[in-house]
């Protein structure tokens, strides 16, 4: 009996064990093939990373290439543009070492103009002092032959003024009686022309005293072209003026109104 019993608890003994055998097999299994699954993730996973990898580090050398081309442009276009602004500042240079040269040019052109301008006006300033010397002999000998002819017989007189009258040219006069002016009877566009000539021929070059001398003249022109004559004498003394001085108009009027003066201050 009691062998029995020890064979049966024997044999309990062998049917657990052989459960818990078979119970920690199957655990064994299950945990394998988990294990066996998540090694199937991971190395999917790092398949994965690893393709992203590869594709990163294309991108990375694409990048540093374009990095590479982009810095080879930055250095040729640095290099155009160094030397196109040194080519840019060179031919600034020039042109401000021609400006300066022309200014120097143009300085001593202005000096140079300016200094024949004051001799010229030196000059025209002795001549007009000569003029007025020899106006002023004239307007002496005129006064003095004018007390000789004052002084003289009657019946000289007379025969001095037949003589003149017959010398004197038809139209001296026009109809209403009164003197011819000479200066009137010029053409004005020659009178412009030989006013400009003359101007341009005393003063090359120098436009300011060209354009104060036609107006000059033009003014004398005018004034004594507007003269109305009411005595031979005025016509003589205006023609006279004319025939000494041309075109000169400024002289013209000078001389004749100094003759004038003195014909009032003696009769």
């Amino acid at each position: 009996m009691k062998r029995a019993v020890c064979l049966a608890m024997g044999m309990l003994l062998t049917a657990g064990c052989s459960n818990a055998a078979e119970e920690t097999e199957g655990q064994e299994t299950s945990a394998l093939e988990e294990l066996e699954a998540e090694l199937d993730h991971m190395t999917a996973a790092a398949a994965s990373l690893e393709e992203d990898w590869e594709q990163s580090e294309e991108q990375r050398l694409q990048q540093e290439e374009e990095i590479q081309e982009l810095q080879e442009a930055l250095r040729e276009a640095s290099a155009d543009t160094s030397g196109d602004l040194e080519e840019e500042l060179e031919e600034t240079l020039d042109q401000l070492s021609s400006l300066e040269e022309d200014y120097e040019e143009a300085e001593e052109a202005l000096a140079s103009r300016t200094s024949e301008s004051e001799k010229e006006l030196d000059e025209q300033k002795e001549t007009i002092a000569s003029l007025e010397e020899e106006i002023e002999s004239l307007t002496s000998e005129n006064s003095r032959l004018q007390e000789q002819l004052d002084a003289a017989p009657v019946s000289a007189e007379g025969e001095a003024s037949d003589e003149k009258a017959s010398e004197e040219p038809a139209d001296s006069s026009d109809s209403s009686g009164a003197a011819a002016n000479i200066i009137a009877g010029l053409s004005a566009a020659e009178v412009e022309a030989e006013i400009r000539s003359n101007a341009e021929a005393d003063w090359p070059d120098d436009y300011i005293m060209q354009e104060f001398v036609i107006d000059e003249q033009t003014a004398a022109y005018e004034t004594l072209k507007s003269l109305s004559l009411s005595s031979e004498v005025e016509a003589d003394q205006l023609e006279r003026a004319y025939r000494d001085w041309g075109y000169d108009f400024i002289m013209v009027e000078f001389v004749y109104q100094e003759q004038m003066n003195s014909h009032g201050n003696l009769h």
